[in-house]
């Protein structure tokens, strides 16, 4: 498959960076504007050619990079700071999964898909991604979690905000 946008890897992966960024600061200020307005306003404001770089953030590889570098390299206290059963109003669709197979309480979402990532069992179709688990020895998946590219981004923002919250409380 070719890369949807000609512009390179680096700024590829600079901009995703200084989106997710620019969207978390902005939501405080304009909590209705939607993703896709943001988006609009940030290639616009980043000079980007909206034809050709539109997708930039949106490939379904970058986003599965992103996921790597924030949720592999982490150590085992990190994923029990996801909360074990969804809260009051909370459930896999506030979380970002469009459909799923197995259990999947946040901090076992966010687990699974870990493993999923560092094992290479992830499919990308078009706008979705498909994180895929199995126990050690299995030879079949008993965790199927998938997102399209837009969801993704809703669980990365939930990642990142209860890894900033667990950050900023540490002395």
């Amino acid at each position: 498959m070719s890369n949807p946008s000609p512009t390179s890897m680096l700024l590829q992966a600079h901009l995703l960076g200084s989106f997710i960024c620019s969207f978390e600061l902005s939501r405080k200020s304009h909590p209705n504007k939607s993703l896709s307005e943001f988006y609009a306003n940030f290639i616009n404001t980043n000079g980007l050619d909206s034809s050709s770089d539109s997708r930039i953030l949106y490939t379904p590889g970058q986003r599965v990079a992103i996921m790597f570098m924030t949720i592999a390299f982490q150590k085992e206290a990190f994923y029990q700071r996801f909360p074990s059963t969804y809260e009051s109003g909370d459930n896999e669709e506030s979380w970002g999964v469009v459909e799923h197979e197995g259990a999947i309480s946040p901090q076992v979402l966010v687990r699974r898909i870990r493993n999923s990532i560092t094992h290479g069992y992830t499919e990308l179709d078009n706008d979705f991604v498909t994180f895929l688990d199995r126990k050690q020895n299995e030879t079949n998946f008993d965790f199927r979690a998938k997102f399209s590219t837009e969801s993704l981004f809703v669980l990365q923002m939930k990642i990142a905000k209860i890894a900033a919250e667990q950050s900023c409380s540490q002395p």
